[in-house]
């Protein structure tokens, strides 16, 4: 079995949300390790980068959509 560190430098991410979506898979795996505060303090953590990464996707897409409008 590799390295977590050796599979990860072998795939780059096509953008900042692959590798943040990554990350957040690695943090869910270790969630169930962690006592009960922490857990709580992850996933606190883990809802406002989801809600940064659900706007970041829909500006994203609405630029995309006005580029093709002009």
């Amino acid at each position: 079995m590799q390295p977590a560190g050796l599979r990860i430098e072998r795939k780059f991410p096509n953008s900042p949300c692959d590798f943040i979506f990554a990350i957040s898979s690695y943090l869910q795996r270790w969630k169930i390790l962690l006592q009960e505060s922490d857990r709580g303090c992850l996933e606190q953590l883990n809802n406002q980068v989801a809600t940064w990464v659900k706007r970041f996707l829909e500006e994203e897409c609405n630029q995309d959509l006005m580029e093709d409008f002009i």
